[in-house]
């Protein structure tokens, strides 16, 4: 006999025995608590699915139980509680038992099963805790890092429970069964629909998470099978494709700066406009449709001098002699959240890992940064990740990158310029890079800064090269890039009307704005 197949079925009857003691089962295969092995399966679903390791509230929160305590303490042999209070597997011998249909009876379950309750956990929690406004700012004129006290207002208005649901909602859709899918259409359909995309946006802009989200959207979209559901997901990613600076860096203007210039055929905009009467209104210059992909992308402010498909084709990253690198969507070609800043000199290469999940960058500022390619933060996650470099030597360099959580940089022990980068190695991300031949070079797309206007309560005006309108300092709305020339030249007259320097005029009679921002939903 194997001994190898005899000791897991040892461990197997062990779970098993667990189980059974835990759901107070008897010889008769009866509990004498009749929603204890239910409640037990479903804790046991929602921390084997979780993205991220979960408290005991937070589970119940999501499950909408109060049962998790209950059962962790009663599976203290097979569960964790670590001492950030999360909850976690002692063992993945037990995941592989709970998996197997064969050895779990009647405690196994389907993993794609457990994604489909908590995507269902998430989308309730949702709908229960989503409000308008829901970090309490006071002024649309700052940037959300601007806010003194932003992270302790995310902190104390955004429970755990709802940062987890809006960030890994639709990750759990895709991993779920199609069966999932069609019992939880109805409530996707009911949360599509109306401002519960906007609440749904404030937290991801408050979390730095809408990276991740025009991701997961450009998958979800294939997993229901009705039509009206696929487009109201696609109006969603095309709305935050087309808005992603204003409601990546600001949350008060995804009401004030979205609204009053998304298309006009846009669910999300025929749907709230009636909800949010007073912002601006676009009399001239607006879209019927979302405007196709721009054929110059705007964004940096210096040459261009390495670009690079992400694995999956969706995203593509930058970098630039203004010091910084940018993440794009390659189908909409907007920016994807603020440039990555850290660098103090030319950036010139970069690239994407394998997985799609960082980004690393090497510069003439003689270091290499790994960043996370969903939140921009620096640092190094994982511990199996190795950067290869080439410096303006004869050489080449392998570095481990290792966990390293309080490092931003990586400096090299010479002093030569990093010219070529590349993470783990993986052979279809061949950065291109700056060498001593002679090549043209890409410069930047950016609309200079215009000259100075007025707007409607506020002097000397000025369009910054993002496409924001600032006086002294302040944020008074923002501007699609087709808009820009126009807005500083209303006098001109295109034809056709949807010029991409089309005529833009804007009347400001119910702009709501600065610490009046709230009233726009009056």
């Amino acid at each position: 006999m194997d001994p190898k197949r005899n000791s897991l079925g040892d461990i197997n009857r062990l779970y098993l025995a667990i189980l059974t003691k835990a759901c107070q089962i008897d010889q008769d295969g009866q509990s004498t608590d009749s929603e204890a092995p239910k409640e037990m399966i479903e804790v046991l679903q929602a921390i084997l699915a979780a993205a991220t390791p979960l408290s005991i509230s937070t589970i119940d929160a999501l499950l909408g139980s109060k049962s998790t305590g209950r059962v962790v303490e009663f599976l203290s042999s097979v569960l964790n509680v670590r001492n950030d209070g999360t909850v976690v597997i002692l063992h993945p011998t037990f995941r592989e038992f709970l998996e197997d249909r064969r050895t779990a009876r009647p405690f196994h379950f389907e993993i794609t099963d457990a994604h489909g309750l908590m995507a269902k956990g998430c989308l309730a929690t949702m709908k229960r805790e989503l409000r308008f406004n829901i970090c309490r700012l006071e002024s649309s004129f700052m940037r959300n890092k601007d806010v003194p006290d932003f992270n302790e207002r995310v902190s104390k208005y955004i429970p755990e429970q709802l940062q987890y649901g809006c960030t890994h909602w639709l990750d759990h859709v895709t991993k779920s069964s199609p069966r999932s899918h069609e019992n939880d259409r109805t409530a996707a359909l009911e949360f599509v629909e109306g401002r519960l995309p906007l609440y749904w946006m404030e937290v991801l802009s408050a979390l730095g998470k809408i990276p991740k989200i025009l991701r997961d959207l450009q998958e979800v979209g294939s997993w229901y099978s009705e039509k009206k559901l696929k487009d109201k997901f696609k109006d969603i990613k095309q709305f935050l494709v087309a808005f992603s600076t204003p409601v990546s860096e600001s949350i008060p203007h995804i009401y004030i700066s979205t609204i009053p210039f998304a298309a006009r055929k846009s669910y999300i905009r025929q749907e709230v406009r009636g909800l949010f009467p007073k912002t601006m209104s676009v009399i001239i210059g607006y879209s019927k449709n979302w405007p196709e992909p721009p054929q110059e992308w705007q964004g940096h402010t210096g040459s261009v001098k390495s670009v690079a498909f992400s694995p999956d084709g969706r995203r593509i990253v930058s970098g630039s002699e203004d010091n910084t690198v940018r993440l794009w969507d390659a189908e909409a070609g907007q920016p994807l959240g603020e440039p990555l800043r850290g660098h103090t000199h030319y950036v010139q290469s970069v690239s994407f890992s394998p997985d799609g999940r960082r980004i690393v960058s090497g510069s003439l500022d003689k270091t290499i940064r790994v960043w996370d390619a969903e939140t921009g933060y620096a640092g190094y996650v994982g511990d199996n990740h190795r950067v290869v470099f080439g410096l303006n030597t004869d050489t080449i360099r392998l570095w481990s990158a290792g966990i390293r959580h309080t490092s931003e940089e990586q400096s090299h022990p010479n002093t030569h310029m990093v010219s070529t980068t590349t993470l783990n190695n993986a052979p279809d991300q061949i950065p291109l890079s700056q060498s001593n031949e002679s090549h043209n070079l890409i410069h930047s797309l950016h609309f200079p800064p215009g000259p100075h206007f007025a707007s409607p309560g506020f002097d000397d005006c000025k369009l910054l090269q993002d496409g924001w309108v600032s006086s002294s300092n302040r944020l008074l709305y923002w501007v699609p890039p087709n808009n820009r020339h126009g807005l500083q030249s209303s006098h001109i007259l295109t034809f056709p009307t949807t010029s991409h320097l089309r005529s833009t005029w804007i009347d400001f009679s119910n702009f709501c704005c600065g610490t009046d921002w709230t009233k726009c939903r009056e």
